[in-house]
């Protein structure tokens, strides 16, 4: 959407006209300018999620080729801003208390595996109900 499109293009901005993060209250100024973005980009999903939904609406019957790229789209704009999301988050994180097993946002007891078993028993439950059928995944 046009709004967050011009959300993110303030964030870009003002991030490349913040000076470099060299000193103690520069480094204070910059968390708290990345407490604003990451707040303000907090209804994204919202804000996408509805255009997507009255987008869906509005198309009727378009060809496979018009809505694969959507998708492709849609799926790389949801991995950026998880990325980004995740990069300012740990920022943040790290500035605070420290709390015991963590480095920031990352617990050091987290099983990169068990974590890949649990997104692959969501993706095939989905894959399940949504087509009676889902590949198998080996890790």
């Amino acid at each position: 959407t046009k709004e967050v499109r011009a959300m993110y293009a303030t964030s870009f901005e003002e991030i490349r006209a913040a000076p470099t993060p060299n000193s103690r209250v520069r480094e204070d100024n910059f968390a708290e300018l990345l407490e604003r973005i990451y707040t303000r980009h907090s209804a994204v999903l919202l804000t996408m999620a509805r255009s997507a939904y009255e987008l869906r609406a509005d198309m009727g019957n378009m060809s496979f080729i018009e809505t694969d790229a959507i998708h492709r789209f849609l799926d790389s704009f949801y991995m950026s801003r998880i990325g980004i999301r995740m990069l300012i988050g740990q920022y943040l994180a790290l500035r605070e208390e420290k709390e015991e097993g963590y480095v920031g946002l990352v617990s050091q007891f987290t099983s990169p595996a068990e974590v890949a078993k649990a997104a692959i028993e969501d993706a095939e439950f989905m894959c399940t109900r949504q087509h009676g059928d889902a590949p198998i995944v080996t890790l």
